[in-house]
Formats: structure tokens, C-alpha cells, sequence
């Protein structure tokens, strides 16, 4: 007989475990495939439901469950995989399942709300986050920029060059009518609720 093994880890909740029981219900009782559960050190409702689910189904004989993870004596190995449901807008995870020692950051995100880009924005802005904690282990959350160095660059040296080369022979006013010319319907300034366009505004100084 072939052998489904469901692993219910300690951070997943009760609502998640039976999202994945469900979905594996119609095939494998169909094809009488054995279903082994094992609670790895739960801490939530998740037995509860675990418990629930077994006793609503029809062939019980086909599912085995362990309370604990050695329980079963039964050898095994954990690994994330995608089962296409995304709860929230975006989550991140940042794991080392299996003890190696080197980090992991995986993302589920829905792409009606997240571009690629996006999504390496915040992976940029993550990583940056991590090296400033790793580099200084006292470092206060006040002094964590979670901006990266090159955004911080745009934000307050790029985006601030306003200088405007022009002919310091050509008086200003020379210029402000040359622009009245070029778009006279164009909003010249702002001021609470009231705009004054180009035109409305050389209007005034000419009156």
C-alpha cells in the first residue's frame, strides 16, 4: 500500500492543518492510499482538529495518527512545499529547518498585489536588516535603517538635486513668460485650496 506522510509542525495553526488534511481527503481515499499523521510538537488546537478530522471520515482504517513525533518509531524528513494558498497578502519566512546553519528566507505573496520587484525591494531591504544585526549584536531597533544605503542615496542626495542651470543674464521674469507661453493653463502655484495657473497668475502680476 502506498504511504502519505502529513507532518503538522509546531508553528502551524489548527485552521492551517485542516486546510491541508482536507485537500489530500478525496484522493487518497480513493485510491486507499494510507494516510500517517504526525503531531510534531504542536502547541494550538491543532490534535483538536486532527482528532475531528479522522473521526468524520468514512475509511478511519486508512489513517494513521501519533500524538508524538517518536511515538510511531517511524523515520522521516521535513521540507516546505507550496500548496498554492496564500492567507495574506504577502508572508515571510525566515527558517533553518534542518539545522544547517544557513538562513533561508522563502515568500508567498499574491502577484495581483506584488510585482517581481517588489518582492526584491523587500528582500533587498530584509538582507540589509539582517547584516546591521549580525555586524552589531547590541544595536538598537531605533538604529536599524530599513532602508538600504542605495535607497538612502535617492531619497536625500538624488532626489534633491533641484539646481537649474540657466543664463544669469536673462532676467527670471524672461522666463516665467516663456513659460506662460509654453503652458498657460498649467497649475503655477498652490496655496491651502486655491491654484492659480500661468496665465491667471501673469494676468495678476500685469494688472
Amino acid at each position: 500500500m502506498a504511504r502519505v506522510s502529513v507532518i503538522v509542525p509546531v508553528y502551524n495553526t489548527g485552521k492551517y492543518v485542516e486546510k491541508c488534511l482536507n485537500s489530500l481527503t478525496n484522493q487518497t481515499i480513493k485510491d486507499e492510499l494510507e494516510i500517517i499523521i504526525i503531531n510534531d510538537g504542536s502547541t494550538d488546537n491543532s490534535e483538536e482538529v486532527i482528532k475531528e478530522y479522522i473521526k468524520n471520515q468514512k475509511r478511519q482504517e486508512l489513517i494513521k495518527y501519533y500524538a508524538k513525533q517518536n511515538e510511531g518509531n517511524i523515520e522521516y524528513e521535513t521540507e516546505w512545499t507550496f500548496n498554492g494558498y496564500c492567507a495574506d497578502n504577502i508572508d515571510i519566512q525566515i527558517y533553518d529547518l534542518n539545522d544547517t546553519g544557513n538562513l533561508n528566507i522563502a515568500y508567498d505573496y499574491k502577484t495581483s498585489i506584488y510585482k517581481v520587484e517588489d518582492i526584491k525591494n523587500i528582500h533587498r531591504r530584509i538582507l540589509n536588516i539582517i547584516k546591521q544585526v549580525v555586524s552589531k549584536e547590541e544595536i538598537k531597533l531605533s538604529e536599524i535603517d530599513i532602508v538600504t544605503p542605495e535607497e538612502k542615496e535617492k531619497l536625500l542626495v538624488e532626489f534633491n538635486k533641484t539646481e537649474l542651470k540657466y543664463d544669469e543674464n536673462i532676467p527670471f521674469i524672461k522666463y516665467f513668460e516663456k513659460q506662460v507661453e509654453k503652458t498657460p493653463d498649467d497649475i503655477a502655484i498652490v496655496f491651502e485650496d486655491k491654484e492659480m495657473t500661468y496665465r491667471e497668475l501673469n494676468e495678476r502680476a500685469n494688472s
